[in-house]
């Protein structure tokens, strides 16, 4: 695992991506043969046959600015190992521990993705719970509605036992219990109440959740997440755009079985007038917007023209700042970073790829809301299977004392037949 947490004090923003850190790592000797982790951000590289001196990698990290957009961003890196690291590794059978440079070269290119897909109404019904909870309430509503469809074929003395002798709409009477109706006819045997009872309870317990989870998801805006990746992007849906300048090539592999990317090649001031649509919302369609560092035509457009300010104790962006030429949007607002980091406002985390303010205060919550979960519900569930249980005891009794009570009518019969015979005989043996 390789973490970072550094302070970054620029000098010049020009240079802003020429600096040399040093981190402590620690390394098996499998691991030296695979592939690097960077905190939540794994970089695939191809595997090392033999151990070098050197070698080089890249990774990609990114941004996420305000809630607007996310900027992606790719930097390699070189590793340069002692020839003592590399003796004690093919030595020692346990990790190792040492120090190392990692210098970070001047990023190629990046994309930034607008940010303004919000879950609608309907999609947000299915948030209260997770999947396995949904899961579970519709097999116990599958249960209980087969239970019920299942004992029209059961002789009538079995039917009556179940659901009662009153009853004669038990689906109809089942679905309106989840929607809160009053029963007005209610069962008169003690199992046939003690369902009743669990069935009523779970329903109150999950309308309940249900109702008060989407109370406070239908009066917040909730944004969907962002593509981390180009294949989230190629999942999601994104139309990537890039300029005439130079092209993007994607794995094959990576979309097999998907469809393929959309790619709209756009000359420089076409590609600006379109970013900034997307940015104020104005499309609906979703974008992907590719930048390189090498272009060398002229920004005086207003395109990503942005500064960093702070108000209210929050970071906030104010467009219409012209930029200048062949500067891109990192350089620009890093030079106003850098006069914010000595001060302690804002503190760089390589390790999460974000922005992240240092204020005494807790920083506010992202758009995400609590999903019920089977671990929230557990103890209701585990009310519904102990009331379960008390009625599958009270159903071997009844069934028990149902037969008891007919072999006693059955013996009570015999008893009273062998009675009328004898009294008979006796008539009988009178009469002659």
């Amino acid at each position: 695992m390789v973490s970072f947490n550094d302070y970054f004090y620029v000098k010049n923003h020009l240079n802003f991506w020429s600096y040399t850190t040093s981190d402590e790592i620690n390394l098996s000797k499998v691991f030296l043969y695979k592939d690097f982790e960077f905190s939540g951000v794994i970089n695939e590289i191809a595997e090392i046959t033999a151990l070098r001196n050197n070698f080089s990698t890249q990774f990609t990290l990114f941004h996420t600015f305000f809630n607007n957009f996310r900027i992606y961003y790719t930097k390699n890196f070189n590793v340069s190992l002692s020839n003592s690291f590399i003796l004690s590794v093919n030595t020692l059978n346990s990790d190792s521990k040492f120090h190392y440079s990692l210098p970070f070269a001047p990023i190629d290119f990046y994309y930034l993705v607008s940010y303004n897909d919000l879950y609608n109404n309907y999609e947000k019904l299915v948030f209260p719970f997770d999947t396995l909870t949904w899961t579970l309430i519709f097999f116990t509503f599958g249960f209980t509605f087969g239970i019920i469809f299942g004992l029209q074929i059961c002789p009538k003395w079995f039917r009556k036992l179940i659901i009662g002798k009153d009853v004669k709409n038990p689906a109809y009477n089942a679905l309106g219990i989840f929607f809160g109706i009053s029963q007005l006819k209610l069962p008169k045997e003690n199992f046939c109440r003690v369902i009743l009872l669990i069935y009523i309870w779970f329903c109150l317990m999950i309308r309940t959740c249900w109702q008060s989870m989407m109370f406070e998801f239908m009066t917040s805006d909730m944004r969907k997440p962002l593509p981390a990746s180009l294949e989230d992007l190629i999942e999601m849906n994104y139309t990537i755009v890039i300029t005439s300048v130079y092209s993007i090539k994607y794995n094959e592999e990576l979309i097999n079985g998907r469809n393929k990317p959309k790619i709209i090649t756009l000359k420089l001031k076409e590609f600006s007038n379109s970013y900034k649509r997307a940015l104020a919302g104005e499309t609906k369609e979703k974008f992907a917007f590719f930048v390189s560092s090498n272009v060398h035509d002229s920004w005086n457009s207003s395109f990503m023209n942005s500064l960093l300010i702070m108000e209210n104790e929050k970071i906030t962006i104010s467009m219409g700042i012209t930029m200048p030429k062949n500067n891109i949007l990192l350089f620009y607002i890093n030079d106003i970073i850098s006069r914010l980091i000595p001060s302690g406002i804002l503190q760089y985390q390589v390790n999460y790829g974000s922005w992240s303010l240092n204020r005494p205060v807790e920083a506010e919550p992202e758009d995400t809301k609590k999903i019920l979960s089977i671990s929230d519900l557990e103890f209701g569930f585990v009310i519904f299977l102990g009331f379960l249980s008390l009625a599958t005891v009270v159903f071997v009794c009844e069934l028990h004392a149902l037969y008891v009570r007919r072999q006693l009518s059955k013996l009570l019969g015999l008893y009273e037949f062998i009675r009328v015979i004898r009294e008979r005989l006796k008539d009988y043996h009178d009469k002659w």
